[in-house]
């Protein structure tokens, strides 16, 4: 009985009130962030010559070409994945 009574003394976990957003909650939306925030004033700089021959190997990728057979650069395998 005196266990019954104690453990009806100790508050659910419903009635302990938490904050609406924790602080490892913002930290973490902070680290997502911030690569975004120092990319975004280099967006419109243009490709340099690999990464123009990286996207266009992308997107022959992406419409279904095969590297190598379809697609050529004299860079080894698996670079594009």
């Amino acid at each position: 009985m005196a266990l019954a009574s104690l453990l009806r003394s100790i508050p659910s976990h419903r009635a302990l009130r938490r904050p609406f957003v924790s602080p490892y909650s913002l930290a973490l939306l902070g680290v997502l962030v911030l690569p975004f925030l120092l990319a975004a004033p280099f967006l419109n700089e243009p490709f340099e010559k690999d990464e123009g021959t990286y996207a266009t190997v992308a997107r022959g990728l992406l419409d279904g070409q095969l590297p190598y057979r379809d697609l050529f650069d004299h860079k080894p395998p698996l670079v594009y994945v």
